[in-house]
């Protein structure tokens, strides 16, 4: 009877061992592939920043097909600027269509008006992506009134005002920047 207790015991501490050391592998292997993804992403946008905008789009790639990459929209924007500069518009516009469709891109003023997509707009592509972003600008910010202050028009984007209760302080962001609603 011991020697059964004794073998089912070391079985199970090989097996707590086994399991504790997969765990720990799988564990700095997601990290490792993290910290590639980032490394990736800084290269990409240091290449980006010398105007080498071929192998900064690459770099973008090449972070993108790590495995658990935290693909972020800004970016995915940045890749397009890149292949748009490097003068490869279907990869360009493959991003900045994922953009406008599966993370809701808003920025209409600055996709309309970023010189490094310059390029595009003689692309009969352009005009569709335009109208994504700006679908996704007026669903995003329906809310949004002028009001003239001092003979200036101000943009005021007014939210949940039907849940305020008497007494209780509303919240108020102002921007002397002239910057989008999106850097809110």
């Amino acid at each position: 009877m011991k020697i059964i207790e004794k073998t089912t015991f070391s079985h199970m501490k090989t097996s707590t061992f086994l399991l504790t050391l997969l765990i720990s592998a799988t564990s700095i292997l997601a990290q490792t592939n993290y910290q590639k993804y980032d490394v990736l992403i800084r290269q990409a946008d240091s290449l980006y920043q010398v105007k080498d905008h071929m192998n900064s789009a690459l770099a973008f790639s090449d972070a993108f097909n790590t495995p658990d990459a935290k693909i972020t929209m800004n970016h995915r924007y940045n890749a397009a600027c890149s292949w748009a500069l490097a003068n490869v518009p279907d990869s360009a516009f493959y991003h900045l269509n994922y953009v406008a469709t599966k993370m809701n891109y808003t920025d209409y003023g600055h996709i309309k008006g970023d010189p490094d997509l310059k390029s595009l707009h003689s692309d009969k592509r352009w005009q569709s992506v335009i109208g994504l972003v700006k679908a996704n600008k007026d669903i995003a910010y329906s809310n949004i009134d002028f009001i003239t202050i001092n003979g200036f028009k101000v943009e005021v984007l007014t939210s949940a005002m039907e849940n305020n209760q008497a007494g209780k302080p509303a919240v108020v962001f102002e921007n002397g920047m002239a910057s989008g609603f999106g850097s809110w």
